[in-house]
């Protein structure tokens, strides 16, 4: 949120809900291992999206479900 606040179009150039799921590396570093997250678009997952996420078939994305 700005203050005063900017028009919609402009807020969209600096402004996101997308985020990234998987460890965090040193951001001053640069490695194949800052590529390992998955970055997904919005906060909130659907089912739909949650098991796309849980069916991920990579040796660094192991997953768990919690019943």
């Amino acid at each position: 949120v700005t203050n005063p606040p900017i028009d919609p179009i402009r807020e969209e150039l600096v402004m996101s809900l997308a985020t990234a799921i998987g460890p965090k590396q040193n951001l001053l570093g640069e490695s194949p291992e800052h590529a390992r997250r998955i970055h997904i678009g919005q906060p909130i997952l659907t089912n739909d999206d949650l098991e796309r996420i849980r069916q991920v078939d990579h040796p660094h994305f192991a997953t768990r479900t919690l019943r």
